[in-house]
């Protein structure tokens, strides 16, 4: 009888060693992109798997982002962290800005849409986040410098 509250006593050692990290880890999510184009909605911007934003969707072509801001949307902007314990769920996500990642080819790679009303970012073609670490969470700051330095507004009426 001993030796079963022995085996019992190492699988809970072997649980509490096998906690996951908290470390946010930081997503470079299209490292070979050399072009990124952001564009706005004001409504809900939408991207499908294909690259093509929604009909409302401005300006036509996008704004070519410097190689700064790409290497900020590619690094510091993102994160993964272990989902928080109680979340609060939004009733909305109206992303109105959309950032999408080309390569070298002008191959559509994926893109990044973020909500400043909701605090919500969304996703197509995104990279999948390691285990335990599947939260994603998004530098306000960086997208909104960002946005504000190409002479665009961060908010937009809501939609009706």
């Amino acid at each position: 009888m001993k030796w079963l509250w022995g085996v019992m006593a190492l699988i809970l050692l072997a649980g509490c060693a096998a906690k996951i990290d908290p470390t946010p880890v930081a997503v470079n999510p299209f490292p070979e992109a050399t072009e990124v184009r952001m564009y706005m909605h004001k409504d809900m911007i939408r991207v499908d798997d294909k690259g093509q934003v929604n009909e409302g969707s401005f300006p036509e072509g996008g704004i070519a982002m410097a190689p700064a801001d790409i290497g900020e949307l590619n690094g510091p902007a993102l994160t993964y962290i272990v989902p928080p314990e109680m979340v609060e769920a939004y009733g909305c996500c109206f992303p109105r800005h959309a950032f999408l990642f080309y390569d070298k080819s002008g191959r559509f790679l994926g893109s990044i849409a973020v909500c400043f009303e909701c605090h919500c970012v969304m996703t197509t073609r995104f990279p999948k986040p390691l285990k335990g670490k599947d939260w994603l969470v998004w530098d306000e700051a960086i997208f909104k410098r960002i946005i504000t330095a190409h002479g665009q507004p961060i908010e937009f009426a809501s939609p009706q």
